[in-house]
């Protein structure tokens, strides 16, 4: 019995490492965005009048404002986490009807496109998630979304040539 727990704390401090390396990466995907798209510009000065001598009529508004929030760690790993679970739920959806409904348990290309229809899904979901959870906009959430699967690909290509090194 003590076997099992510690097998499962063990599991369970393996999914909030790789909840937290999402995390970061998503992070490192809102601020690549967050370069790309610029910044929203404000007035830096309000209620400024022309005749009047003292500074004390400035008001000072905050200058270049991300227009993407970075997400914190704990909302960021919420929204990796929910992301991720659409994703396994559109994949096993998916691989139901493929693989039971078409009987294509060994071709390769059925294979690949109920990942790839998996994958945008779970891109969508990453999008709406991000857009409802930070406050931005769609088509900035997208490109957020975009820079997360292309550090989350630099990533897994970075582990799969340092197994590949070591196994060589």
């Amino acid at each position: 019995m003590l076997c099992a727990g510690v097998g499962m704390l063990v599991s369970f401090g393996a999914v909030l490492l790789a909840l937290f390396v999402a995390a970061a990466l998503l992070r490192a995907a809102v601020a690549v965005a967050n370069r790309v798209a610029g910044s929203n510009l404000t007035e830096t000065v309000v209620g400024w009048e022309w005749d009047s001598a003292d500074d004390e009529d400035e008001v000072r508004v905050a200058v270049g404002v991300p227009p993407i929030p970075e997400p914190g760690v704990a909302r960021g790993m919420v929204i990796v986490f929910l992301a991720a679970a659409a994703n396994a739920v559109a994949l096993y959806a998916l691989g139901v009807v493929v693989f039971e409904g078409f009987d294509a348990y060994d071709d390769w290309t059925a294979q690949a496109l109920v990942y790839a229809l998996a994958a945008l899904v779970g891109f969508a979901a990453l999008v709406g998630l991000l857009a409802a959870m930070l406050p931005t906009t769609v088509r900035r959430a997208a490109l957020a979304a975009l820079f997360a699967y292309l550090l989350l690909l630099a990533l897994a290509a970075l582990v799969a040539g340092l197994v590949a090194v070591v196994l060589g």
